[in-house]
């Protein structure tokens, strides 16, 4: 079993944004570590990380993601 990380950065997150709300969540959450490369995705990694997945969506939309 590997120590699985990611690379996370605004290109990235606008990827997977195309692919719907799930795959985003998954893509930062799946990872056993993150490396986050600009402060833009440090706040939306941070509201996907600690909003409930019925509120995500709103919290997203407040910092301008969706």
């Amino acid at each position: 079993m590997g120590f699985n990380k990611r690379y996370i950065n605004k290109e990235s997150l606008m990827e997977y944004k195309k692919q719907g709300l799930q795959n985003l969540i998954n893509f930062i959450k799946k990872p056993d570590s993150l490396i986050i490369e600009d402060d833009f995705s440090e706040k939306v990694c941070n509201v996907v990380l600690k909003t409930d997945e019925k509120y995500l969506f709103v919290e997203l939309a407040k910092i301008g993601f969706y």
